[in-house]
């Protein structure tokens, strides 16, 4: 993890209360009714503030906790955390943890486990993968909640208008950054080669991806470049969900406060589907 970490996570702190991550521990204490001190793991805990709403719904519960950055296992707030460990989820059966969950909780992690993959990196396979993973940890009737960015499934080139200078060379350092040389089907050299074009016009998710990055300003940028965080469509959700096992039992769409955002980069532009998904998966 590069960039400015810690602005990162006191920004992701502070929007909890007003986002869909507001709902994760209404769903983990609805998917645990009638369980006495149910275990809940939460993986990537950032800062920890999943951990402390779920501790507030569910005081009984055992909360156990992992992040592949130490920092964040060192910082973790007390009195919240049951365990923690620092490990990445590919490689959790190697911590002394006992694997029988009832809830298992992804809050805008499950893109990260994709976006630093050693290989094939933004590659669907990999969310998949980690769902397998997470449903072999889970006990028969233990859910799986989802908090996650959404591509648009509209891949047609739209109008693109930006504010400022500024905003015109942080995309074309996008463009140019991006740590693979394709989006999707376009390459860095035709992306590059429109840039020039007048009227712009480009891919609807290359614009909906760097909007995303270029929201958390220049000091996050080191980091947000490295991730895709509008990994998949809602069906391709749902899709995956599925292909690891799971039943679906919730899939919930939203914009939150991303038009907002995105107003003070880019001049009418709008999003055409819901750009974040929750979703909550059963393991039968």
């Amino acid at each position: 993890m590069i960039g400015n970490y810690q602005q990162y996570i006191e920004r992701m702190t502070k929007s909890f209360d007003k986002t869909t991550k507001s709902l994760i521990p209404y769903y983990a204490l609805q998917m645990t009714r009638g369980t006495s001190k149910p275990r809940i793991l939460d993986v990537g805990i950032g800062s920890g503030v999943v951990g402390q709403a779920i501790r507030q719904v569910l005081p009984e519960a055992v909360i156990c906790g992992i992040d592949m950055v130490q920092k964040n296992i060192d910082n973790a707030p007390e009195g919240i955390y049951d365990e923690l460990f620092c490990v990445k989820l590919q490689e959790i059966d190697r911590v002394p943890m006992k694997m029988d969950f009832d809830v298992v909780i992804f809050s805008s992690v499950l893109h990260e486990i994709g976006s630093y993959a050693e290989r094939d990196r933004f590659a669907i396979y990999h969310i998949t993968d980690a769902l397998k993973i997470t449903y072999s940890i889970l006990k028969a009737g233990g859910h799986v909640i989802i908090r996650d960015g959404l591509a648009s499934s509209y891949q047609a080139d739209v109008p693109l208008s930006l504010r400022t200078k500024e905003d015109f060379a942080a995309f074309r350092r996008f463009i140019k950054e991006r740590p693979v040389a394709e989006f999707d089907s376009y390459s860095r050299e035709e992306l590059m080669r429109r840039l020039d074009e007048d009227p712009l016009r480009m891919p609807n998710n290359v614009i909906r991806e760097f909007l995303c990055t270029w929201t958390w300003g220049p000091a996050s940028w080191p980091r947000e470049i490295e991730e895709r965080f509008c990994y998949m469509t809602f069906w391709e959700w749902q899709k995956s969900i599925s292909e690891a096992g799971f039943r679906l039992t919730v899939n919930v769409e939203s914009y939150e406060e991303y038009p907002r955002y995105f107003a003070k980069i880019v001049d009418g532009y709008e999003l055409d589907t819901p750009i974040i998904g929750v979703f909550v998966g059963e393991k039968l």
